[in-house]
């Protein structure tokens, strides 16, 4: 069998809690608010019906810094408890609501068998972190900065310097500023005036617009032999976001780098560098540098040959010795195919030669001292 015992507990309702003092640095407007790094306490009247027998518990440890609820007149129908916390200060990086729970249980309804009646008082305590205003920043003349306000509330965007009547809003926490010479502007939050440090500023610089450039640089030159390769280099000014496009003639070629080579160039190619540059303070986004290359087709046939310098053998298999009828000959060498095209480099203080891997024909050799050069021709026969 199974028997049912409805009780009567109805003149047993749950605890009711007052606070009935404060202490520490605190705000009770729109709520209790406290400080990052001050402390802050208040007391609390926990209350039921007499007769009542009441014991009370909390969640301190879930607040963090160091805070504490102690009680007096547990297991009776009137407890006090008295919180004291001190928030820590790295709670100043942003405003944050946090919670204390004062858990109640009335255990006096006794009739056949015990029946406990829970309370849970909520408290809120609103923190105020400082307030930061965001962000020092340069615009370009003309142009608005956007400037926010965050950690606290209540908010006051003022002028401490520069162009007056500036500002798009002074009470909003996201506000335009369109100063014409540098101004500073200070935000203050009226939530947080209670903590004193309820202040920040914002620097706003401007700078003139300038126009990007871009200036082409040909290595080894733009006059040059047939076969030779040329590397350009986009080097740009007051630009600092480039997107690079090369042509050729007018015909995109390349994108993207700033650098391009070719080693099949002809005498008018026109090697151009457009670039497109996104910098906000610019008078154009858009600029072009180019380079018109010359091609001189250096034959055998057109270059006179020194008496002060002769080639043992030639005709040769390719390994000779470069003899020097003037001892104070010098400098370096260079020797080229009848296209031109440069296949060996080096020194009067080396004059063996060793070309085995040449192919047969007319090649001419030049020495080069300051600015006079010296050359002859011999032909390789295998």
């Amino acid at each position: 069998s199974v028997r049912f015992i409805v009780m009567d507990c109805s003149a047993k309702p749950p605890a009711v809690g007052n606070i009935i003092s404060y202490s520490g640095t605190y705000s009770t407007t729109g709520g209790i608010s406290g400080c990052p790094g001050a402390p802050i306490g208040f007391s609390v009247d926990l209350k039921s019906t007499p007769g009542s027998v009441l014991v009370a518990s909390d969640n301190k440890m879930l607040l963090p810094g160091t805070s504490s609820v102690t009680y007096s007149n547990q297991n009776t129908d009137s407890i006090r408890a008295v919180f004291n916390w001190t928030p820590p200060a790295s709670l100043a990086a942003k405003t944050g609501i946090y919670y204390l729970s004062l858990n109640v249980k009335d255990s006096s309804c006794n009739s056949l068998m015990p029946m406990i009646v829970n309370s849970a008082i909520v408290i809120p305590i609103t923190i105020w972190g400082k307030p930061v205003a965001l962000n020092d920043t340069t615009i370009c003349q003309g142009k608005s900065a956007t400037l926010v306000g965050k950690g606290g509330g209540n908010y006051t965007w003022s002028q401490i310097s520069g162009t007056p009547g500036s500002l798009s809003c002074t009470s909003c926490p996201t506000t335009l500023a369109t100063p014409n010479i540098i101004s500073v502007y200070k935000l203050t939050s009226g939530s947080s005036a209670f903590c004193g440090n309820n202040l920040d500023t914002v620097t706003v610089i401007l700078t003139n617009p300038v126009t990007p450039g871009v200036n082409i640089i040909a290595n080894p030159g733009t006059t040059i032999t047939p076969g030779t390769n040329v590397t350009f280099n986009a080097y740009t000014s007051n630009c600092t976001t480039p997107y690079f496009t090369w042509k050729k003639n007018g015909t995109v070629i390349a994108t993207g780098a700033p650098t391009y080579s070719s080693n099949t160039l002809v005498t008018g190619d026109i090697i151009s560098c457009e670039i497109v540059c996104t910098d906000e303070c610019i008078t154009s986004a858009n600029a072009t540098g180019s380079v018109t290359m010359t091609v001189n087709n250096v034959g055998i046939s057109n270059i006179e040959t020194s008496n002060n310098i002769a080639i043992v053998p030639n005709p040769n298999n390719g390994k000779f010795t470069l003899v020097m009828n003037d001892k104070s000959l010098t400098g370096r060498i260079d020797i080229t195919n009848m296209l031109g095209q440069i296949i060996y480099i080096g020194n009067t203080t080396q004059p063996e030669i060793d070309l085995h891997n040449t192919p047969q024909g007319m090649y001419m050799l030049r020495v080069y001292q300051g600015e006079t050069t010296y050359s002859i021709r011999f032909t390789v026969d295998k």
